[in-house]
Parts: structure tokens; C-alpha cells; sequence
């Protein structure tokens, strides 16, 4: 009797299990097992391996009070919070798919309204413009450049990923001596120049002469999916909340760390208000560059007398992106 009883208890682990074993990669099935756990220790206490039948006696209400209980803990972000909810309901309808639904399981009656999610606060940091190299060499080693040069535009132009997988050869246009990629923003009508090269590049793209066909030949489903593959590929942990909008918050740290102008920042981002752009980049704002530490200071520039070039060089490695790029641009100007 007590084995019988033993087998009972099992059973449900069990079939969790096969559902979490017939997911695609071992990075999603620990990600689902990781959701899967945190709900039933809310909820019950109690590992998924000791669940019983009747733990799976669910209503609207659990699912709405394990929602407010993630939304109330600072450490989980709304994408976070939306990705559990959809594992959830995932799991129990495939357990309710067992034997006739032998849990008496009904997931439609434990769906919750998913939060809504605010791109510049919920989507995690791309922290080295270096490592999106590797992930565009990944797809044009797959001889998938359109998804390649998708990932390099986004984050050189900032544009939001519906308005460049939205982009038509109709919408790149030669205007005062640039190639100009012509797009929208939330119904705003947008300009961003992009240089001769880079359109040469959006040329190995092109299939036809039709001026309605899109540049990237991708929907933005398709884009997202690009990135969970890169996630997967790369074994990016799905806490960082990495999505195609990191690399629009990419060219705007970016930007901000070879300009710190933040007006530029947000006429490159597009947006209407710079205390979003400052979302983008407050990471960023340190004290260590704080203008009153030196507004006033005189420069000692005897300290700089006697070095070598080798010594120049070696400085100027050592410069902020910024600070290498104003020394560039002042020679220019200088004619040097």
C-alpha cells in the first residue's frame, strides 16, 4: 500500500518532467523547470519532485496573487514576470492533455492579463559593442546576412526593430549627399543618415527592383527569434532580460559615452522627452566624470611636456571612447 501510495505522489513530478524533457534546448528547460519551481514553492512550500494531485488544484486567484507577488519583488522585471506567467499556462495545458485531463486542469480559466512593458525599463544592458561582433559573424556564418546586418543597424542607427524590419527600399533615399533610412516611431515620421558603406551594405540584400519589397526580408517576429537564438547559441541568461531593444540602448550608451551630450543622445534615439533618453543612460552618468570636480581646475599642461609618442599612444588607449573621439575630430578640424 505504501508503494502504490509512493507511485501516487510521484506522478505529477513525473509528468512535469516529461513535459520539461521535451522542450528543444537544455537552456529552455532550465528556464521553464526554474519558473515551474517558483511557482509551486509560493504557492505550497514544496518541491515540484513532492507535489501531489490535488497541489494542482488551481484557480484564477493563485494565478493572480503569484503575478502581484513577482510584481511586488523588486528583482523580477514585467518581461520576467509575463515569460513565468506563459511557461505556467503552457505547462498545465499540456497536462491537461494527459489521460483525459486526469488533473482536471482548465489553463484558459488561469490565463492573467500580462503587464505591460516599458522597452527602456524593463529590457537588460548589451554592455560591450565588441560582442555583437560575434553574433553577427554567427549569422553570416549561417549565410543569414539579412539577420546579420539587422543586429549591426540596430545598433548603429538606434532604430527600433518594427521600424527596420518594416523598412522598405522605397523608404532609403539619397537626400543632401547622404543615404537616408526614413522610418516611424510611434507614428513619428523619422530621419536617420547612415553612411556610403553602410548602404553598400544593405545592397547585399537586395533580391529585387521593387521598391515595396523590405530591406531586411523579416517580420519582427522573425527578429525576436533571431535574438532568442543568439541567447541561446551564446548562453545568455534569460535574467539579463536581453531583446532586440538592448541594442537600440546599446547605440544610445554608446553614443553618450563618446559624446556625453545627452540633446545628441536624444535626437539619435528619436525621443520626444530626454527623461526617457536618460533612462537610457543613467547607467552611465558617474561621479567620477561629474563637471564640477573640474569646471574650475587649471590644466596642468606641463605634465604632458617631454612625452614620446609611444607614451602619446599609450594615453590615448587609455582615453574614453569620448575623449579619443574629440582629440580625432579637433585634429581634423586643425588639418593635422
Amino acid at each position: 500500500m505504501g508503494e502504490v501510495a509512493y507511485l501516487n505522489n510521484g506522478e505529477v513530478y513525473s509528468d512535469i518532467l516529461d513535459y520539461i524533457n521535451g522542450l528543444e534546448t537544455e537552456n529552455t528547460q532550465i528556464r521553464y523547470e526554474r519558473s515551474i519551481r517558483l511557482f509551486f514553492e509560493w504557492k505550497y512550500g514544496v518541491e515540484i519532485e513532492h507535489l501531489k494531485p490535488e497541489h494542482l488544484e488551481l484557480d484564477y486567484s493563485d494565478m493572480k496573487k503569484f503575478k502581484n507577488y513577482m510584481r511586488k519583488n523588486k528583482k523580477y522585471s514585467f518581461n520576467t514576470i509575463n515569460n513565468t506567467m506563459t511557461i505556467l499556462i503552457s505547462l498545465f495545458k499540456e497536462l491537461a492533455k494527459l489521460e483525459g485531463n486526469k488533473y482536471n486542469l482548465q489553463p484558459d480559466n488561469l490565463r492573467v492579463k500580462q503587464s505591460k512593458v516599458l522597452d527602456e525599463e524593463s529590457t537588460g544592458d548589451i554592455n560591450d559593442w565588441q560582442i555583437v561582433d560575434e553574433w553577427i559573424e554567427y549569422f553570416v556564418n549561417k549565410d543569414q546576412k539579412n539577420k546579420a546586418y539587422l543586429l549591426d543597424f540596430a545598433r548603429i542607427t538606434g532604430i527600433r526593430k518594427t521600424g527596420l524590419t518594416d523598412l522598405k527600399w522605397k523608404d532609403v533615399k539619397r537626400e543632401s549627399g547622404y543615404w537616408v533610412l526614413n522610418h516611424t516611431l510611434k507614428g513619428k515620421q523619422c530621419k536617420t543618415a547612415i553612411r556610403d558603406d553602410h548602404y553598400e551594405k544593405l545592397l547585399e540584400l537586395k533580391k529585387n527592383d521593387d521598391p515595396e519589397s523590405k530591406v531586411f526580408s523579416m517580420t519582427s517576429k522573425t527578429a525576436e527569434r533571431a535574438m532568442d537564438e543568439i541567447k541561446e547559441f551564446f548562453t545568455i541568461d534569460s535574467e539579463s532580460n536581453i531583446s532586440f531593444h538592448s541594442l537600440r540602448k546599446l547605440s544610445g550608451q554608446t553614443l553618450y559615452d563618446q559624446t556625453r551630450d545627452l540633446r545628441l543622445v536624444q535626437n539619435h534615439l528619436n525621443h520626444s522627452d530626454v527623461k526617457t533618453t536618460m533612462k537610457y543612460v543613467q547607467k552611465k552618468i558617474d561621479l567620477e566624470n561629474s563637471p564640477s570636480l573640474y569646471i574650475d581646475k587649471e590644466i596642468p599642461n606641463d605634465e604632458l611636456e617631454g612625452m614620446d609618442s609611444e607614451e602619446w599612444m599609450k594615453l590615448f588607449n587609455e582615453l574614453s571612447r569620448s575623449a579619443k573621439y574629440e582629440i580625432l575630430n579637433k585634429k581634423k578640424e586643425m588639418g593635422l
